[in-house]
């Protein structure tokens, strides 16, 4: 299929940033009867499940099911969302699968130990059901996928096999024997005592001597958590090496209250295999500390961007290089 959406619902992309082929509105049926969208044009599919949101126990039961009311914004959105395939314009903007986590099960077991030896549980020793090592493992399997936080972690713990469930030591169920795993609430409680520093930490050694692929280049970033706090009133900010192909995240630190990213530098990349490999990074690190710490300890390559923070070292790129970048806009 290669139907050509029509030009006047690209304001319906330019608003949500993808296309909008179904709306969707709920009526209380005991308030109201939804005879005004039966009169515009929409469609009552039935009633709900009757469950709202829950950021701790992710759903309650309302026991008020709501009647769900659908309209198609599109005169093909029926047909196209019923065929075996989209048309290629939808297709291209489904949201793309994470990459698979490139070590096997089996491998796991190592660090599952590494976290069972050396990172103690600060959970209280009544009404735990997985062991800390098992939600640790789980989360670093799942960061490696390129999964990020609770509601990440416990949607790639869902899609484990039995199999691989009993190689982290999954908890088993009291009356079917199944292997489940943690819930989001529960990695969000966990990572909420957890010294995420020593988790990351340890994951990168892991990775250092398991690496399926040799390190050739890594990008050094930092963002700032959407939502979160810290005890001065500022968001936490997390400084994290990728890997330039694949987008494999390396290492990660949170920055330190009343700091910057300058200083952290170091001890995200100290436990890497950096030999031979290229380090990018903004100009913020483009520090004279840095350098010989990449160059002489770590024995890798750099490419910084030299800007205002670094004025001498920018007026003599630009006098000694001219015409040798292309010019700023």
């Amino acid at each position: 299929m290669t139907s050509r959406l029509p030009e006047k619902d690209d304001f319906l992309l330019a608003a949500y940033g993808h296309r909008v082929l179904v709306a969707e509105s709920f009526v209380d049926p005991d308030l109201y009867e939804g005879t005004c969208y039966k009169a515009a044009g929409w469609t009552a599919l039935g009633p709900t499940g009757g469950f709202a949101r829950d950021h701790r126990d992710f759903y309650v039961d309302l026991e008020h099911p709501k009647q769900l009311w659908v309209r198609a914004l599109h005169p093909q959105a029926c047909a196209w969302l019923r065929a075996e395939s989209l048309p290629d314009e939808l297709a291209a903007q489904l949201p793309q699968p994470p990459p698979r986590s490139p070590y096997q099960s089996a491998q796991l077991d190592s660090l599952w130990q590494r976290y069972h030896d050396q990172l103690t549980d600060p959970r209280a020793r009544r009404g735990k059901r997985h062991l800390l090592a098992t939600i640790l493992t789980i989360a670093a399997a799942a960061t490696v996928a390129g999964e990020r936080g609770p509601k990440g972690f416990a949607k790639f713990a869902e899609l484990l096999s039995q199999p691989q469930r009993r190689h982290l030591r999954c908890a088993p169920h009291k009356k079917t024997g199944r292997l489940v795993v943690p819930s989001e609430p529960t990695f969000r409680r966990t990572f909420k005592r957890l010294d995420r520093a020593r988790f990351h930490e340890l994951l990168a050694q892991w990775m250092s001597e398991h690496d399926p692929e040799k390190l050739t280049a890594l990008a050094v970033d930092g963002k700032t958590v959407k939502g979160s706090r810290q005890s001065d009133g500022r968001p936490v900010h997390l400084m994290s090496a990728i890997t330039h192909h694949t987008q494999r995240l390396l290492n990660q630190i949170p920055i330190a209250e009343k700091s910057n990213e300058i200083p952290a530098f170091r001890p995200l990349l100290e436990p890497l295999p950096l030999c031979g490999a290229l380090v990018t990074a903004d100009a913020e690190h483009c520090q004279r500390a840095h350098a010989r710490f990449l160059l002489y300890e770590k024995g890798a390559d750099y490419l910084v961007l030299a800007k205002g923070n670094q004025p001498g070292l920018e007026t003599l790129a630009q006098s000694k290089l001219p015409g040798g970048f292309p010019p700023c806009g």
